[in-house]
């Protein structure tokens, strides 16, 4: 199933926050119901993963994390769903 995402990042090599738009090709998800966590790879050659933000103080002091980006946590099992080949 192919979704589409529009996604805004942050360049680190040209410093420009750009808007992309991608599409989604489902690989898998590890809830059985909710649809979380999941992962979908994109035509950009790149993997998109959902799963539960990490919101804990403690845990994010642990990381160096800039404004525009978030971290997540998924169960190693998830990846299982990833393709053995690009």
């Amino acid at each position: 199933m192919r979704r589409y995402a529009r996604i805004v990042y942050w360049s680190r090599m040209t410093g420009v926050v750009e808007e992309v738009r991608m599409k989604l090709a489902f690989l898998g998800e590890e809830s059985g119901k909710s649809g979380c966590p999941s992962l979908y790879s994109t035509d950009r050659g790149t993997i998109v993963v959902q799963g539960w933000k990490i919101t804990d103080a403690e845990t994010l002091g642990q990381l160096d994390v800039p404004d525009h980006e978030t971290v997540l946590e998924v169960p190693l099992t998830l990846f299982r769903h990833l393709p053995t080949q690009a």
